[in-house]
């Protein structure tokens, strides 16, 4: 591979709008924090959308349509855990979920975690979690960042970088296969 191999793959699944496609070329580090924010909106997802823990000020449903809520709580919650736990993350749903006692042990997690496939299950699972939320399509996340027209590389050893628009990016070789670090502020 070649830092230009990773533009065009990246490129290719902005297109498709597969950020499970996007998130294998990017560094480890970055990932790993993307995928943290992944882990954490999905709790936080789960958090806002307990029934037997309404939002202030919203009202009640109705009973048969409160019972419908619970049951596909409940299996979002199961389905969540069970993927959590297939990625080494337990213990953390129902937590505060911005919390150190609930991020340190996703952080830990993350560390030994698979986070290609973690995001890639993750977004497969919005599938069917997503609907028993009430999210839409829509909601789905996509690529966090742009690359438009990229040009001028330059590679020195097992760094690199390159024109996109009107910043730098940058790009690092890992025992020999580059990754783009996305710009701070939009991992």
């Amino acid at each position: 591979e070649s830092p230009q191999a990773v533009v065009e793959a990246i490129q290719r699944a902005s297109a498709a709008d597969d950020l499970g496609a996007a998130v294998r070329y990017i560094a480890p580090d970055a990932r790993r924090e993307l995928v943290k924010e992944g882990v954490t909106g999905l709790l936080m997802a789960l958090a806002f959308s307990d029934p037997d823990d309404a939002m202030p000020g919203s009202k009640t449903p109705p009973r048969g349509e409160l019972d419908k809520k619970r049951k596909d709580y409940k299996a979002a919650v199961d389905q969540v855990s069970k993927l959590l736990a297939a990625h080494g993350i337990t213990g953390v749903i129902g937590k505060p979920v911005l919390a150190e006692a609930t991020q340190k042990p996703i952080d830990a997690a993350l560390q030994k975690a698979d986070t290609a496939a973690l995001m890639r299950d993750m977004l497969t699972a919005l599938d069917t979690i997503g609907p028993l939320l009430g999210m839409t399509k829509s909601d789905k996340p996509k690529v966090p960042f742009q690359l438009g027209k990229v040009s001028g590389y330059k590679v020195t050893g097992d760094t690199a970088t390159a024109k996109a628009e009107k910043e730098t990016i940058d790009f690092v070789r890992i025992a020999g296969r580059w990754y783009l670090t996305p710009p701070a502020g939009r991992r």
